[in-house]
């Protein structure tokens, strides 16, 4: 009996251990690509945020600029 069911197994094509490959190569594939479009969503955050830092850098030497920029204004009373 034990020689049937090795017979059979032995006859039996691979597909089900390919499945398991073809899935687990898959789920790899899978898993890759989530990380790497992490990874670019973290980039894209650090590239805003140094973006933003700029802004308002500039924005606070434009303020720091502006005083010694303005005319002193006349006044009716």
């Amino acid at each position: 009996m034990v020689h049937i069911e090795n017979a059979i197994r032995l006859l039996q094509p691979p597909e089900q251990q390919q499945d398991q490959g073809d899935q687990q190569q898959q789920q790899q594939q899978q898993e890759q690509r989530q990380q790497q479009q992490e990874e670019m969503t973290q980039r894209q955050a650090l590239s805003r945020l140094q973006a933003i830092r700029d802004r308002e850098a500039e924005r606070h030497r434009d303020r720091e600029q502006q005083p010694a920029q303005r005319e002193p204004v006349e006044r009716d009373f």
